[in-house]
């Protein structure tokens, strides 16, 4: 879970990245180790799958 929930954070915190960038850039600077696949699957749990989902949520945080 606590995987998820850094996913999550750093989402609301760069809502426009890709998941192949949020992955990358995870695994460099947190040292979480997920692969893009696994990015969208938190998206999908979380109802973040689109840009716009993802901003409203940055924005309303």
């Amino acid at each position: 879970m606590a995987i998820e929930e850094a996913v999550v954070q750093f989402l609301i915190e760069h809502p426009h990245l890709g998941q192949q960038e949020v992955a990358m850039k995870l695994t460099e600077a947190l040292a979480i180790d997920i692969s893009p696949n696994g990015v969208r699957s938190v998206w999908l749990r979380n109802n973040m799958n689109t840009t716009t989902l993802k901003v409203e949520k940055s924005q309303a945080l």
